[in-house]
């Protein structure tokens, strides 16, 4: 997979291009200048576009409207220190496939950049994503929480009983990214562990998996778990 990075912070593009390469990605050009991303995509033709939201010259959000004209087929994951709903909505709403906090550890970044064939939409980093800031309320009859797509593959895996150093190891991403999701599944579930999130979204049709395939060692709880 071919990944154009487009950042003015030099410390940055250079923990991007070192952990692209590190997963096998090749990184066929970077920029500091918004104006410049359009004509760099079209000369190197990337599968990928990293780009951050506030540019020098241009902002993201019109770089971003002028590569979906330009290069239609090109995904572009927004990187970004505005973490606020209406820059997520923005951007997914004018095509980005990811929305990434500059918190993000590089390594999960790469680790998504990965997976983006998959064609899901990711929100990475300190960012919660416009549903999980909106959880549904579970004491209403028939309302499911709202997970991520993240979250639903993380409970997916817990609910077999995988260790949680095998699930970041399967989804390549730190142990920290897969406790910061399980405090947010959690949350949402209304539990305090692992066994309770994999009997509930049994329950709820979340997962596939019986809760009897449950590993019966907690997690920890929601003030632990990142």
């Amino acid at each position: 997979m071919r990944v154009v990075i487009a950042d003015d912070h030099p410390m940055m593009v250079e923990a991007l291009r070192a952990a692209l390469t590190e997963v096998g990605l090749e990184v066929v050009g970077a920029t500091a200048y918004g104006a410049e991303v359009v004509g760099l995509v079209e000369r190197t033709r990337p599968d990928v576009v990293v780009l951050d939201l506030q540019m020098p010259d241009r902002s993201g959000f019109e770089c971003l409207a002028a590569l979906r004209a330009a290069a239609p087929e090109v995904k572009v994951i927004i990187l970004s220190g505005s973490e606020d709903r209406a820059s997520i909505d923005r951007a997914l709403a004018l095509g980005a496939v990811c929305y990434a906090g500059k918190s993000v550890d590089p390594r999960d970044l790469a680790a998504t950049v990965r997976s983006i064939a998959t064609g899901s939409i990711h929100v990475l980093g300190s960012v919660v994503g416009a549903a999980a800031r909106e959880p549904a309320d579970l004491s209403s009859p028939g309302v499911e929480p709202r997970l991520t797509g993240k979250e639903h593959e993380i409970l997916q895996l817990v609910a077999t009983g995988m260790p949680t150093g095998q699930v970041a190891r399967k989804l390549w991403v730190t142990q920290a990214t897969v406790k910061f999701h399980l405090s947010n599944i959690y949350r949402k579930l209304e539990v305090s562990n692992r066994t309770q999130a994999t009997a509930k979204a049994h329950k709820l049709g979340l997962v596939t998996f019986g809760a009897s395939d449950a590993v019966a060692e907690d997690t920890p709880s929601l003030s632990s778990a990142s």
